[in-house]
């Protein structure tokens, strides 16, 4: 069944119902987690990615990761980045974080 198709399903719950399938089987998406809609965490089969506003980003790791253990991708606010300059600019972002809750309390 196409995406299309699937929008046409009057009956809300059977349209969700394959909607789900939809996602797992044609976009191979297994989960994905939306706690705040601006961040994304999006399990596919093969990789899981992490989004801030739609962009690639992540300061505590990759913001693409391969299940088998293959490197990750580098994003910061969608820049992509090799790991040497993500870990100096995700460090100073960390410690500015941290500086501004410290002094919020």
């Amino acid at each position: 069944m196409t995406y299309k198709e699937i929008m046409n399903i009057s009956d809300i719950q059977e349209k969700e119902n394959k909607l789900i399938e939809f996602y797992i089987n044609e976009v191979e998406i297994n989960d994905w987690l939306t706690p705040v809609p601006e961040k994304q965490c999006i399990y596919f089969k093969d990789r899981i990615e992490y989004k801030t506003n739609g962009q690639f980003h992540r300061l505590t790791g990759p913001a693409i990761e391969y299940v088998n253990g293959s490197k990750g991708i580098f994003y910061i606010f969608g820049e992509l980045l090799e790991e040497k300059d993500w870990k100096k600019k995700s460090t100073l972002l960390l410690r500015e974080k941290k500086l501004k809750r410290t002094l919020n309390q």
